[in-house]
């Protein structure tokens, strides 16, 4: 009655997306007038645990990316005093003066920025680039030694890095020590079962008993067409597929 799917096959994130569109069209079909709701409950329940898991691997995702982007903030601050300090140890009287005010801004703000915690050398760097950019003496100087371009890239890598840092934030205090994906995965398709099990066994009831069967017949059918928008997604991959078509909507 129903259509194979190898469940097995399908990714984290198209998993739970072929779980949320089942409890979608079960949804619209009226679960009420079906009389399938407990199985369509326990399936939404554990669709919201499968979307917090999917999101808490996300979030473990961007702890790479955040990683990279502190670096390269990191990179354009130590790059820019090593530009500092070249231009200190010049010839030119009134470069060598514009970086020395400069350096002993830079020193105020501490040693090792670039080590600190990653909320401490966001603040330190955004204030930085706001004082360079803003504070008169600061911006001669800047403008003597054309590096207002070097302190905007500064700023650009540190703002990307906070932004970053906040989504991985909320990702992880929303979804913090909940069940790993794969185990509620294994608890989800049974649950599948259970619910085409119990659409059958209502469809032919009915049936038997004389009673109007379209409901059932069209979400059965909604149902295999959904399956068969998944099917692709089982099969081998091609290694020049970058781009595969997204699971029905």
């Amino acid at each position: 009655m129903f259509n194979t799917l190898n469940y097995r096959a399908l990714t984290n994130p198209e998993f739970q997306q072929f779980i949320k569109l089942l409890v979608e069209k079960a949804n619209e079909a009226g679960v009420d007038t079906l009389k399938i709701k407990t199985p369509y409950d326990l399936l939404k329940a554990i669709l919201a645990k499968l979307e917090a898991a999917l999101n808490q691997e996300k979030a473990n995702e961007e702890t790479k990316i955040l990683q990279a982007l502190d670096s390269d903030r990191d990179d354009y601050y130590i790059g820019f005093g090593f530009l500092i300090n070249g231009f200190a140890l010049g010839k030119d009287q009134a470069k060598k003066e514009a970086a020395l005010l400069i350096r002993l801004f830079l020193k105020s703000q501490g040693k090792n920025v670039t080590r600190l915690n990653y909320q401490a050398e966001t603040a330190i760097l955004s204030n930085v680039a706001k004082t360079l950019g803003t504070d008169a003496k600061y911006t001669a100087a800047m403008a003597t030694l054309d590096l207002q371009t070097w302190v905007g890239d500064i700023d650009t890598a540190n703002q990307a890095f906070e932004a970053r840092f906040k989504s991985r934030n909320t990702s992880l205090s929303q979804n913090d020590n909940g069940p790993a994906f794969g185990e509620l995965r294994k608890e989800a398709m049974p649950l599948i079962d259970r619910l085409y099990d119990l659409i059958s066994s209502r469809f032919k009831t009915a049936e038997e008993d004389g009673k109007p069967t379209a409901g059932y017949q069209n979400l059965i059918n909604e149902i295999n067409t959904l399956i068969d928008s998944f099917v692709p997604y089982t099969l081998p991959k091609n290694k020049d597929d970058k781009n595969p078509p997204p699971p029905a909507p």
